[in-house]
């Protein structure tokens, strides 16, 4: 062998020798991602969790999922935090809010996000991602998703049916088929007032018939109408059973139902989550299905969730997403219908059979009434929902008491709603 083929093999084996130790300096291999950088998501809440629902439905998911986010909750007025720049990142809110929130400037579709972060919208029920597309703007934007629905339901005490042997409310009634029920046990006995049925608020009876309060387009008042005539009825022909009066009007009947006891019919929304207690204290528990109205069956309140938005304003989108992600998914609506009895937007049957199964003193009770009805379509609610929300109480108060007919009634209101949208336009122009 020459020297020649002596230095080619030398080279050959050096060549082979240092690919030999490729691998150990990881060439060829998958680069590792780094790490996201640890982020910290500010919240703020109109529609709140309590602890134990922040820490199973929010901060444990995240922190198994997403470890690098955090979430620190915000108070105080939105306004004040718009004004000093400290915006959050995330806002929980209700359908109602939409618009007030929209004209600060605080949302925006985040459609595009969603479809980054593979977010499937056909797992949710239409009429809760319907109920935040109706922004004044027209352009079927998402501004967040819905991580609860409300619902309504007919809680009844078997304990004073018992009393007064009268059968159980029945599902599928209307309010006059419960109206005539409510009579049968609206009795005084031992000088114990027996109340057969409390609606809560007048808002409640007009809800399922998709009421507003302002003519969105028109930006008029638009209460004095049928429906709210059909409302104000209904809940008046109510407290005018014998012996049914309330100790006030329209100041809600969850107190007189779950603590004092002496109402047959309760109803209301989603009180599940905070009957542990009367339970206990002796409330023997019924539920039917919600009354409805005869022209529509199987109806109830109206398209009425609590969404988690994203504000325009964040700088943490991706991550702010991931958290809607994470609780709109299977995994937590599983622990929030189970252990919380929040009413899931998803779809998806098997969830929603789950109802309060892990909540020990809804043991035996059967929520299929519950199911059987749908919510009426929202509406887009004015900015100024809360003080016409006051304006028809107070005249709904006045019809009830006698102290004023109907067609008054209902005609104050929508003078008095609108002068508070001229105050609106004129308090805008002045900005």
């Amino acid at each position: 062998m020459n020297k020649r083929q002596i230095a080619c093999i030398v080279a050959m084996a050096l060549a082979i020798s240092g690919c030999a130790k490729e691998p150990d300096r990881g060439e060829g291999k998958p680069i590792p991602e780094a790490a996201p950088e640890p982020v910290t998501l500010k919240m703020f809440l109109t529609q709140g969790f309590n602890e134990q629902e922040m820490q199973e439905m929010l901060v444990g998911p995240l922190q198994a999922k997403y470890p690098y986010i955090t979430l620190e909750t915000v108070t105080g007025k939105i306004e004040d935090l718009l004004a000093s720049g400290d915006l959050p990142d995330l806002i929980t809110i209700w359908n109602g809010q939409i618009l007030p929130y929209y004209r600060l400037g605080l949302l925006e579709d985040i459609t595009p996000v969603l479809k980054q972060n593979q977010v499937d919208l056909s797992r949710f029920e239409p009429s809760s991602l319907d109920a935040i597309r109706v922004g004044e703007i027209g352009k079927n934007e998402l501004f967040g998703l819905p991580y609860t629905m409300q619902l309504n339901a007919l809680y009844y005490n078997k304990d004073i049916f018992d009393r007064f042997g009268v059968a159980y409310p029945k599902d599928g009634m209307t309010w006059d088929d419960t109206i005539e029920l409510a009579r049968k046990v609206s009795r005084v006995e031992n000088g114990t007032q027996y109340r057969g049925l409390d609606y809560e608020t007048i808002i409640r009876i007009a809800f399922p018939l998709s009421v507003n309060f302002v003519d969105h387009q028109k930006q008029t008042a638009n209460v004095n109408s049928d429906a709210w005539r059909n409302a104000f009825q209904t809940a008046k022909r109510i407290i005018s059973i014998p012996n049914n009066m309330p100790k006030k009007i329209d100041s809600g009947g969850s107190t007189a139902f779950f603590q004092e006891k002496n109402v047959a019919m309760f109803a209301s929304v989603n009180h599940f989550r905070n009957l542990q207690k009367p339970i206990e204290e002796g409330l023997n528990l019924g539920v039917a299905q919600y009354p409805s109205y005869p022209h529509q069956p199987n109806v109830y309140g109206l398209a009425d969730s609590h969404y988690m938005l994203v504000s325009k304003q964040s700088k943490h989108k991706d991550a702010a997403v991931k958290v809607l992600k994470t609780l709109t998914s299977d995994e937590v609506q599983k622990i929030a219908v189970s252990k919380f009895a929040r009413l899931t937007p998803l779809r998806n049957n098997q969830i929603k059979e789950l109802f309060g199964s892990e909540m020990p003193h809804l043991k035996g009770i059967d929520f299929k009434s519950v199911f059987k009805s749908k919510a009426a379509p929202g509406p887009i609610f004015p900015t100024i929902y809360g003080q016409a929300y006051s304006v028809m109480s107070q005249e709904y108060i006045k019809f009830a008491s006698d102290q004023q007919d109907l067609n008054t009634a209902l005609k104050t209101a929508e003078e008095r709603i609108n002068q508070l949208l001229e105050q609106e336009k004129k308090a805008a122009a002045n900005k």
